[in-house]
């Protein structure tokens, strides 16, 4: 949905430019990775919370997007909730 605006680009098989690829890869992650948060604040020390413009703003940062990133590929976070879930059955 979000990237519409590339699909003629990715369809015709033209090279997106690094900054082309990148607002993919975060309009990617705040609509299908990035869920909720906790815990994360704005710059004044106020709670942010989780809407989808925010979503885009932290992903921007990007060791916030690597650490993202980096837990939706640890699938030993995802063993360690499927093992749980299993236990309360």
């Amino acid at each position: 949905k979000a990237t519409r605006k590339y699909r003629t680009k990715i369809r015709a098989n033209r090279d997106l430019t690094p900054e082309e690829s990148l607002e993919i890869a975060i309009l990617a992650d705040a609509e299908s990775i990035l869920i909720d948060w906790k815990d994360i604040e704005d710059e004044n020390g106020m709670p942010l919370p989780c809407t989808h413009e925010n979503k885009l703003l932290a992903l921007r940062y990007p060791d916030f997007r690597a650490q993202v990133e980096s837990f939706a590929n640890d699938n030993d976070i995802f063993q360690d909730h499927d093992v749980e879930a299993d236990g309360k059955n």
